[in-house]
């Protein structure tokens, strides 16, 4: 295994369907042939809070919009503790399968929150670690639901509706943070890696002891 100067953290943000999954399995691979020590964590996660959280979108079951957020906030907490920062110590490259942008995105747009995307940006920073690199792959919702809906059997979750995701891809790319930048994520799978990984050997190659 290659030694870094310390750990990298990578996120991949977007609307649901937008492939963060496939290019996170992707980047894993090819870093992976690189012999950097590689991890892929997902949120929500299968601990404790994520557990609850998966069970009650696949269920369509609707918290309060505060409760909801709370649950979102307690898993990753759990994650950043437990996962995260002791990963991150041990000088691996973690690539999150969504981050607290998705949080940020997904629960400021709500009605009844209480409160907005900056705000719980805010929350979340106060205990976890910033991405050195944050990656919005966007595309239109209708295309998002098109994908999942061809890949699941027509299955469909709680938050996946064209007019509420159309508002969380506008808070996505509302984002003003210099770490994070948008990718057209209609283009080919390989283009959009292309353009990712690009990116994400530039730093990895600056973290090289």
């Amino acid at each position: 295994m290659k030694t870094l100067k310390k750990g990298i953290l990578l996120a991949l943000e977007g609307i649901d369907g937008a492939g963060k999954t496939t290019q996170a399995a992707l980047l894993k691979a090819v870093l992976e042939t690189k012999n950097y020590p590689v991890v892929i964590l997902k949120e929500p996660t299968n601990r404790k809070y994520g557990k609850q959280i998966k069970k009650l979108v696949h269920e369509h079951r609707n918290l309060s919009p505060p409760d909801e957020l709370e649950l979102f906030v307690k898993d990753r907490r759990d994650h950043v503790t437990n996962k995260i920062k002791p990963l991150l110590k041990e000088k691996s490259i973690v690539i999150m399968d969504r981050y607290f942008y998705s949080t940020a995105a997904y629960q400021g747009v709500l009605r009844g929150i209480g409160k907005t995307v900056d705000e719980i940006l805010h929350q979340n920073r106060k205990f976890a670690p910033e991405p050195d690199i944050t990656i919005i792959l966007d595309l239109p919702p209708r295309i998002g639901l098109w994908r999942i809906k061809n890949g699941r059997d027509n299955q469909t979750t709680l938050f996946e509706n064209e007019r509420y995701l159309e508002m969380v891809r506008e808070a996505f790319l509302g984002l003003k943070v210099p770490s994070v930048e948008a990718i057209d994520g209609t283009r080919s799978i390989e283009i959009v890696f292309g353009h990712i990984l690009n990116m994400v050997i530039q730093l990895v190659n600056s973290r090289v002891k």
